[in-house]
């Protein structure tokens, strides 16, 4: 049900400078006056992308969840919060987490009702579901950017990159092998790293091995066997 004696906020907002925030604000306020209870804060963000999350009005409400100084947000359609999935989620499940209520107008949403807290379950669902399809895309985009040589993270020890593609940096790849080779010997991370460090080695940036860096090396490195792999080599592995 809609909170009468709370303190309540509303939130407009517009793409383009050439559209009118009066329509979406007077709605708020016709509602609000229709269900009893009083808007005791208007933000709006004019003329901006609702791809846009870094907006003025925006972090006033989160920092209003924060500093817990609202119970309830009105707004007119949850689209005005933003085009993210992801965001946009991530937001409305923080406003419940927080115990504060959201209405949307065009949804016909009221969260604190039972079908308003079974949707609000809902986009949990939806939030994680999308989390774990952005990190599918993500993990397959590198895989073809391994398999095709391209360039897929700032700085890799084993290749140095050249016009956007990646070149076998022979020195770094038998630094590799010998880390393997102490690693499978017996050495722990950090004795690898001083043994490194002692012989002059340094990562990409020019700075020390450190025991989670051979770490990381150790436990991500994969050593290529595919003799179709523009990297492969026959006599001493590579590792990519």
């Amino acid at each position: 049900m809609v909170k009468q004696n709370v303190i309540t906020w509303s939130y407009v907002r517009c793409s383009t400078t050439s559209q009118d925030l009066s329509v979406q604000t007077q709605q708020l306020i016709d509602y609000s006056n229709a269900f009893g209870f009083t808007i005791h804060k208007h933000i709006s963000d004019f003329g901006i992308s609702g791809s846009e999350f870094n907006r003025e009005g925006l972090k006033e409400i989160k920092d209003g969840i924060i500093n817990k100084t609202f119970n309830q947000l009105i707004i007119y359609s949850i689209s005005r919060l933003g085009r993210s999935m992801i965001e946009t989620i991530s937001l409305l499940n923080e406003l419940n987490d927080n115990g504060i209520n959201v209405i949307s107008l065009k949804e016909n949403l009221d969260l604190s009702t039972p079908s308003g807290k079974m949707i609000s379950q809902i986009f949990s669902v939806l939030s994680e579901y999308e989390l774990e399809t952005l990190r599918t895309r993500i993990r397959d985009t590198l895989q073809t950017k391994k398999r095709n040589g391209n360039k897929y993270t700032k700085s890799l020890l084993g290749f140095d990159v050249e016009n956007g593609k990646m070149v076998v940096n022979e020195k770094e790849q038998k630094i590799i092998r010998k880390m393997f080779k102490m690693y499978e010997s017996g050495s722990g991370y950090t004795d690898i790293a001083n043994h490194l460090n002692k012989n002059g080695h340094t990562i990409k940036s020019g700075g020390d091995f450190s025991c989670s860096y051979v770490r990381n090396i150790l436990q991500n490195k994969q050593k290529i066997v595919d003799k179709n792999n523009l990297f492969f080599v026959s006599r001493t592995p590579n590792y990519l």
